[in-house]
C-alpha cells in the first residue's frame, strides 16, 4: 500500500492539468505474479536520472519542471518495500512524454 501511495503521489506531482495517469494492473497466473504499472504523460525522467531514482536522497531536478522539497526517500523506501515482499520496482521513462513504473510482486 505504501509502495502505491508514493508512486501513485509522485505521478500527480509530475502531471499538469489534461495528463494522464493510467494505472493498470494484471494477475500471472503462470508466473506467480501480480503487475501494476502506473504510467504518466508527465515530464518524464532524463535517462541519467533513471539509475539513481531508487538511491537514498537522489532528487530529480528538472530545469523546466515543478521544484519540489522532497527527502529523495520515497523510491529508496519503495524499493526496500518491494524487495522486502521479494518483488521489484522498476521504471521505463521518456523524458518530456512521461513514465511509467512497474511493480512485480509474488502471489501464492
Amino acid at each position: 500500500e505504501q509502495v502505491f501511495i508514493n508512486i501513485v503521489n509522485n505521478a500527480l506531482f509530475q502531471t499538469k492539468s489534461g495528463d494522464m495517469i493510467t494505472i493498470l494492473g494484471r494477475y500471472y497466473a503462470f508466473a506467480g505474479v501480480c503487475a501494476i504499472s502506473i504510467e504518466d504523460t508527465g515530464i518524464g525522467i532524463r535517462k541519467e536520472d533513471q539509475k539513481q531514482i531508487f538511491e537514498r536522497f537522489h532528487r530529480v531536478h528538472n530545469g523546466d519542471g515543478p521544484s519540489y522539497e522532497g527527502t529523495g526517500l520515497g523510491l529508496s523506501i519503495s524499493k526496500t518495500i518491494m524487495e522486502g515482499h521479494r518483488g521489484r520496482i522498476g521504471v521505463r521513462s521518456v523524458y518530456g512524454r512521461g513514465s511509467t513504473f512497474y511493480l512485480l510482486l509474488p502471489v501464492k
